[in-house]
């Protein structure tokens, strides 16, 4: 690994629906006992396919810069049935297949942390991040579009933009132009091609909309990028059995469940096809 710059570890654990609330339990206790009380966010997001406020969600991020990219993605999985995200997918456009990064930091680069703090301090505050209103700017669009500006790989800001797609059910939401969600995903993933959670994010919301191939391609470079990720293996696993690829898919999921991922929805729906994780 080059000097100055960060190993993208990520943990990642994902408090799903109240039913499973019980399960999670001991890794709430774990994580409440061993990060810092500040860095210890709670989200109010509105579920995609009940449309109905949860606090089941929660972002860790340290604020220790040699230990930023440790947090946890939640609320983006695809649900355990299908990549159904959306009420009726969108026909994404295309995105270029190129863009321009005057003066852009990397997320993952040590020498940036000081000044990638002050921006998300100044953008990317709770209301921002739960996409209630904007911080510096009048939508919460406005906002993340800043800082995805400098910081193209910036997971916090990644993945709120992710969210506002799904929330406002739109291409383009407000105060994001030029891109849309899909394009800010995938610049992210060419601005710098070793961070691995830009394509997770990035295959999580192509699966949403309904295309699964696209997704299964950047998961699987996910996987490369961040290899024994319990989410990655998940998704992947859920990607497949949408696509019928159903030994791929069971191979996936039980790598996921050796890896701890507590959710038993890919474990039921595999079984329901015929494919039972022994």
């Amino acid at each position: 690994m080059s000097q100055g710059r960060l190993r993208p570890r990520v943990m990642q654990i994902t408090f799903g629906a109240p039913q499973d609330e019980r399960k999670l339990a001991p890794f709430r206790t774990f994580l409440m006992q061993n990060t810092p009380r500040r860095s210890v966010i709670d989200h109010v997001v509105e579920d995609a396919s009940t449309r109905c406020k949860t606090a089941s969600q929660r972002l860790l991020l340290t604020r220790d810069p040699m230990r930023r990219s440790v947090f946890t993605l939640v609320g983006l999985l695809l649900p355990a049935g299908a990549a159904m995200a959306q009420t009726t997918p969108l026909h994404l456009a295309a995105c270029p297949d190129h863009y321009e990064f005057p003066g852009a930091m990397d997320y993952l680069d040590s020498k940036y942390q000081e000044r990638i703090q002050g921006i998300e301090h100044n953008h990317l505050n709770s209301d921002v991040e739960n996409l209630v209103k904007g911080q510096s700017t009048a939508r919460p669009g406005g906002d993340i579009r800043f800082i995805l500006n400098d910081i193209p790989n910036d997971h916090r800001a990644l993945a709120a933009m992710l969210r506002l797609g799904l929330l406002e059910r739109t291409e383009m939401p407000a105060e994001t132009e030029p891109y849309t969600v899909r394009c800010w995903l995938h610049r992210a993933t060419l601005f710098n091609p070793r961070d691995g959670t830009p394509f997770l994010l990035y295959g999580v919301y192509l699966a949403r909309n309904g295309l699964n191939k696209e997704a299964a391609s950047q998961l699987e470079q996910a996987g490369k990028l961040l290899p024994d990720n319990p989410e990655v293996e998940y998704n992947l696993g859920l990607v497949y059995l949408d696509l019928k690829d159903y030994k791929t898919a069971q191979a996936h999921g039980k790598r996921a469940y050796e890896l701890g991922f507590p959710l038993p929805g890919l474990r039921r729906k595999l079984a329901a096809a015929g494919y039972p994780l022994n």
